[in-house]
């Protein structure tokens, strides 16, 4: 049995994106509160109807896009080569999901940029579209869990990551 073991700059990048979404959000709170007149001391008013549903759409949409990309990335996975299942566990909603070896027809791997360096993808494949991925941003171990998955057919490494993460986030067939 192998299990996921979450690397710490993959948490702090979590944490960090968290962070990062807040600053924002107070950025944009604060622009939509002040006005900063000539030469004197910022003035605070009220937001205006607008501003208040622009500032609440901005902040809908970046939610959005952290717990969808929490929901869709960050599991605690464990693979059983003698039992030829995968179990996924996602940290936020903590439900699980165990598929047979079988549920899937092939993975392929990939390696994807970031300003941090790269790190492998492997893209469990059903019917030609992505059904999981398993990102190693944030495991250390995606070696082992790959390894762990030698019983499924494996479609070789691919180039192009970029093509491959824009089919998989829209549910388009990654292989042709």
């Amino acid at each position: 049995m192998v299990e996921s073991k979450f690397k710490t700059s993959g948490i702090l990048s979590i944490i960090f994106s968290l962070f990062i979404c807040l600053v924002i959000i107070g950025m944009l709170y604060i622009l939509a509160t002040y006005v900063i007149p000539g030469k004197g001391i910022p003035t605070r008013r009220g937001t205006t109807p607008v501003q208040g549903v622009f500032f609440l759409a901005v902040f809908g949409f970046l939610l959005f896009v952290f717990i969808y990309s929490l929901i869709r990335y960050a599991f605690i996975i464990k693979i059983d080569p003698e039992a030829r299942t995968i179990s996924f566990r996602n940290i936020i909603t903590f439900q699980e999901k165990i598929y047979d070896f079988n549920a899937f027809d092939s993975y392929l791997d990939t390696f994807a940029h970031s300003k941090a360096g790269q790190y492998k993808n492997i893209y469990l494949i059903k019917d030609r579209k992505a059904a999981k991925i398993i990102t190693g941003m944030y495991y250390e171990n995606i070696d082992q869990l790959q390894a762990a998955l030698s019983s499924i057919k494996y479609l070789g490494f691919q180039e192009n990551s970029s093509t491959i993460a824009r089919k998989a986030l829209f549910s388009k067939p990654v292989i042709d």
